[in-house]
């Protein structure tokens, strides 16, 4: 229960304390999906690179080896970082089956 202390401590207990938590959270959770989804738009047909394991869906996380994104990146991600996250023709886009 010392969750409870903390957003009491933080947020105060009136309605305006209990609003300003509730609106952290919904934040929070919509920040959390759509973190850096627009890189995908950078890079061509970025919002449709296919599962290399799975037929009929998609990476969506281009760049990074969880296929939700986040943690640690991928080859390609390491070069488009590198790269000042653009991609050009000196990043190429390699398909490995590993």
């Amino acid at each position: 229960m010392i969750w409870a202390f903390l957003i009491v401590k933080y947020f105060g207990s009136s309605f305006m304390g209990i609003i300003r938590f509730r609106i952290l959270c919904i934040l929070a959770l919509v920040a959390d999906g759509k973190a850096f989804s627009f890189f995908a738009g950078k890079i061509p047909n970025g919002e449709n690179v296919p599962h290399p394991c799975k037929p009929n869906y998609l990476w969506k996380g281009v760049g990074h080896m969880s296929k939700d994104g986040g943690g640690s990146r991928n080859q390609f991600g390491v070069d488009f970082f590198n790269n000042g996250k653009v991609s050009t023709t000196y990043v190429p886009i390699v398909v490995t089956s590993e």
